[in-house]
């Protein structure tokens, strides 16, 4: 689903949310879902807000460094496939993981809430 919400002076803020495939999903149905996202991001005016929200069903690690301006301080554990899809993604459209820019609380960690809940510029 995408929405445009008009701001101010021809600025808009465009919202994308959607639901990814699941970790486990066959490795076509995640290539076709990435490249109708990087389809209707470019879709997207350069001068627009964007926000990507989703359930990307991935978990972006810790890399910050070989991520950097793309990956937050504050990410947890490894990097599976679907998040490298997702990495690849907002360092080809400048995006950045926000969840990963936040320290999470000390329970929040015991509980394995790691994962990519939205993405924004």
């Amino acid at each position: 689903m995408t929405v445009r919400i008009p701001l101010i002076r021809d600025t808009y803020l465009t919202l994308i949310s959607m639901y990814a495939p699941i970790l486990t999903s066959e490795d076509d149905v995640k290539t076709s879902f990435y490249n109708l996202l990087d389809c209707t991001i470019q879709t997207v005016p350069a001068h627009n807000k964007l926000i990507v929200s989703s359930d990307f069903n991935g978990r972006v690690g810790c890399d910050h460094c070989h991520w950097n301006g793309i990956l937050g301080h504050y990410g947890i554990g490894k990097c599976n496939a679907n998040a490298r899809l997702l990495l690849v993604l907002c360092a080809k459209h400048e995006l950045v993981t926000t969840n990963s820019l936040f320290r999470l609380l000390p329970d929040k960690r015991r509980l394995g809430n790691t994962g990519i809940s939205s993405t924004t510029f």
